[in-house]
């Protein structure tokens, strides 16, 4: 009944016995009445006995409900036992002193990679990786009751491979061994991560090339490294507060002034809440050095993201700043030097591999190339947008040609300028390789050679000329004795034929066909600026006002002549009949380009000309004070193409047979024979303007008074005065004599300058004159006019050339008691000249013979 009906039932079913032993045992039968004393004494023993069976079977359904409730706890303790085994995160082994394993959890199976069955057939020292065991595997003698010992292992997992594990081992109380194994290998390398992190910012920090300072947002220092004590010369001791100076410390900025506080850089990261970057801050050390600094800061903030600290980078920047001052300064004097020089100074870098581009380019790039220097160091194809499109080919070729050899280079090219101008450019440069293996570094300049080009081409002009006037004066000297004799012997024909000669016609023709050849001679003697001048001080107003009255005769009534004459002209020394022949050419010229009339002006005015002028009217004149001599007209103007061919001999633009190619070459003979510049500007269809430049005289210069005529009593003293005629040409000697003769002189003939100082030196039969060519060989006229007045001062010298190619003056040709004709003369001209030079008062009658 315990056992199936617990103690209730034991208690009810007792109740029910009695009863019914009361009831069917004890007499009277059948009656709850006790009849006996034994009776009751045998019920109560009855009773007794039961109450004893219900207080032992009340303790063993206590010792039952005890077995019981010990033994579902057991249960439940396994449950939870063996579920926290199977679903623990950690590794959990039991083992018995001896090593031998009693029970693993799968998640120690996962970690080491074995089955259950296969770690229970393992002893622990295996799962140790090799050098562990010997450390001991588990620590048994450190084992207490209840103790518990941490120790981290390295685990050999199945295939062999390590694993770091943190074992948490106790003693059970069956004596058992208890581990917990916990995987700290992620913990462990990132531990090792962390400590190499801190070890490397300690070696960092510690060997930093800048300093590294940490300072609160108060100024207290936290952190010094020792590349920060290097440079700031204190500890961190030294410098408790960065805020607080110390002495003999000045913080100043780069002008020197005290650095206001709020501009330091803990304030400004603090004030500002953000990082600064190279914030500049000189320091001014007690020992009187100064140092530079450049601090980089960045904030370091709490959980509260508040500024908890500044974290400051230092640099020493004093060296490189003077480095950097310094290249500054260079850049600056390059920049000076090469913006003094007449040109675009560059670097230019060529790559193995083909790469180009401008290493440097000076600011005159934008003046020659038109494009900045940034612009072209950004692509170098703008430094040559403006070449001309057949020369930037030319000029690649020979480029690449260069870059090959190394070789200089200088090369020639066209560019557009402003105003779709052309200009010629030049570019010279030097290559050298470079300290990269394979780099070419060209050198060079790019010069501006418009003006040198033009200048060249003048000059190539003034060598031609000067070629073709040298071969004219030659030939006008040589044709000019030629014209002599024709011109002299047809002059005494004439007078020797009566006026009904038939044969004065034929000769007053070869008269009229020499004149005409003389004016041939004149016109290549002015080209080839080999003429006789006469100069002297010319009021250019005056002489304009005299020819606007032959040139209105001139050119007839379809041309207006204006004049425009500035008072404030001045003079100018030329010989008047020659500018009178340039005003003469070129107005014929003039009215030629105005075939249906038109308006010629002819304008005086004074200019000055500076250094720099650039104007094109005035280009290739040299600076200085001139007067203008400017001749314009509204004809059909003169081709750009033809403009600089104008002054060229024989060069006309006129029709076969009307123009000879020699009035703008004369013009230009005389202008430069008279120191004077020509230049002209003219457009097809607009008119003509031709400018001449003479050199004005100073204002102090008076005009020349007119010369005063010859006494009445001073006669002719030719008769009887003998002659020495020096001529090294035979027909002009002849010439000569036969018409000093015909004049009653006496003739005494010299075949040379030498011959002739012989003769006067044996006493010269009385010599009262001398009548000299000029060209001689051997000895020249200019020489025998020294010898003579060496000895006979005063001697009358009458000089004959056919040119003189200088002023007389300044060849000496000219003075008391010498004169000078030019050939081809007339027999009346050459007595007249004769005759005014016997005349002057200061002459003598006495030749060398008497003299001597």
């Amino acid at each position: 009944m315990l056992l199936f009906g617990g103690m209730p039932g034991i208690i009810f079913t007792q109740i029910v016995t009695l009863l019914a032993t009361i009831w069917f045992v004890i007499p009277p039968t059948h009656s709850f009445r006790i009849a006996e004393l034994g009776d009751v004494g045998r019920l109560g023993i009855f009773v007794a006995l039961f109450a004893i069976a219900d207080v032992l079977s009340w303790r063993l359904e206590k010792s039952r409900a005890r077995a019981a409730e010990r033994e579902r706890s057991v249960r439940e303790s396994e449950v939870r036992y063996r579920l926290i085994t199977e679903h623990a995160s950690d590794g959990i082994v039991v083992s018995a002193p001896d090593g031998r394993i009693e029970l693993v959890n799968p998640r120690l199976c996962e970690m080491l990679d074995y089955s259950r069955e296969e770690l229970l057939r393992l002893p622990v020292p295996s799962l140790f990786a090799p050098g562990e065991a010997e450390q001991g595997p588990l620590p048994w003698g450190d084992l207490g009751s209840g103790s518990v010992v941490v120790r981290e292992r390295r685990l050999r997992r199945k295939d062999g491979s390590a694993l770091m594990a943190e074992l948490s081992v106790r003693r059970t109380g069956d004596n058992l061994i208890q581990a917990i194994v916990r995987d700290v290998s992620v913990r462990h390398a990132v531990e090792t991560a962390v400590r190499s992190e801190r070890d490397l910012l300690e070696g960092i920090l510690a060997t930093s090339v800048a300093g590294i300072m940490v300072v609160t947002p108060e100024g207290k220092v936290v952190f010094l490294n020792p590349r920060a004590e290097a440079l700031l010369g204190v500890t961190r001791a030294e410098l408790p507060d960065w805020f607080a100076t110390p002495p003999g410390w000045r913080f100043i900025d780069r002008r020197g002034a005290p650095l206001p506080d709020e501009e330091r850089p803990v304030r400004r990261v603090v004030g500002r809440d953000d990082p600064v970057q190279d914030a500049r801050m000189t320091v001014e050390r007690p020992d009187g050095s100064v140092r530079i600094f450049s601090i980089n800061g960045a904030p370091l903030r709490d959980a509260a993201q508040a500024v908890s600290a500044v974290v400051l980078s230092i640099s020493d920047i004093t060296e490189p700043e003077a480095a950097q001052q310094a290249l500054r300064e260079r850049e600056e004097q390059l920049e000076r030097v090469t913006s003094a020089v007449p040109g675009v100074v560059y670097q230019y870098v060529v790559g193995p591999d083909g790469t180009e581009r401008f290493g440097f380019v000076s600011r005159r790039a934008e003046e020659l190339l038109g494009a900045s220097a940034e612009a072209i160091l950004a692509d170098p194809g703008n430094a040559w947008a403006t070449t001309e499109p057949e020369d930037r080919e030319a000029m690649r070729a020979d480029f690449l040609r260069a870059t090959r050899t190394l070789a200089s280079r200088s090369f020639d090219f066209r560019a557009r300028g402003p105003g779709d101008s052309v200009r010629w450019l030049r570019d010279v440069a030097t290559a050298a390789p470079s300290r990269d293996p394979g780099w070419v570094i060209w050198s060079g300049v790019i010069v501006d050679i418009t003006e040198r080009r033009r200048l060249a081409e003048e000059l190539l002009q003034s060598q031609k000329m000067e070629s073709i006037g040298r071969l004219a004066g030659g030939v006008a000297h040589d044709f000019n004795n030629l014209l002599t004799l024709v011109h002299g012997y047809a002059e005494l024909l004439a007078k020797d034929l009566q006026e009904s000669d038939p044969r004065l016609g034929p000769v007053n023709e070869i008269r009229h066909a020499s004149d005409r050849a003389i004016g041939l001679t004149r016109q290549l003697l002015a080209l080839s600026r080999r003429q006789v001048l006469t100069p002297r001080e010319v009021d250019v107003n005056a002489l304009l006002s005299e020819m606007e009255r032959i040139l209105r005769r001139v050119l007839g009534d379809d041309i207006i002549v204006e004049t425009v004459a500035d008072p404030r002209a001045g003079l100018v020394r030329a010989d008047p009949s020659q500018l009178e022949q340039v005003l003469l050419n070129l107005a014929v010229n003039a009215r030629d380009a105005m075939p249906g009339g038109g308006t010629l002006t002819l304008e005086t005015r004074r200019i000055s000309l500076a250094a720099q002028h650039t104007g094109p009217d005035s280009r290739g004149v040299p600076p200085g004070d001139y007067v203008e001599l400017r001749v314009t007209d509204t004809g059909i103007g003169i081709p750009r193409e033809t403009q600089s061919m104008i002054f060229e001999p024989f060069f006309t633009t006129k029709p076969a047979g009307q123009g000879t190619g020699l009035g703008l070459a004369t013009v230009y003979g005389i202008v430069q024979q008279s120191n004077g510049f020509i230049t002209v500007e003219s457009e097809s269809g607009k008119g003509t303007t031709f400018r001449t430049f003479l050199p004005r005289l100073p204002d102090s210069v008076e005009p020349p008074a007119p010369a005063p005529a010859p006494p009445r009593e001073q006669r002719r003293r030719a008769p009887g005065t003998t002659v020495l005629v020096v001529e090294d040409d035979d027909g002009v000697r002849q010439l000569t004599r036969r018409v000093l003769d015909q004049y009653g002189y006496r003739v005494v003939e010299a075949r040379s300058g030498a011959e002739a100082l012989e003769l006067l030196d044996k006493g010269g039969s009385g010599v009262g004159a001398i009548v000299s060519d000029v060209m001689m060989p051997g000895m020249s006229g200019r020489e025998l006019v020294a010898h003579v007045r060496e000895r006979w001062p005063v001697l009358p010298v009458l000089l004959l050339s056919g040119y003189a190619g200088v002023d007389l003056g300044e060849a000496g040709l000219a003075g008391p008691h010498q004169r000078f004709l030019q050939k081809p003369y007339s027999p009346d001209a050459l007595a007249a000249a004769l005759e005014a030079l016997l005349i002057e008062p200061d002459s003598l009658p006495e030749g060398p013979a008497t003299a001597g």
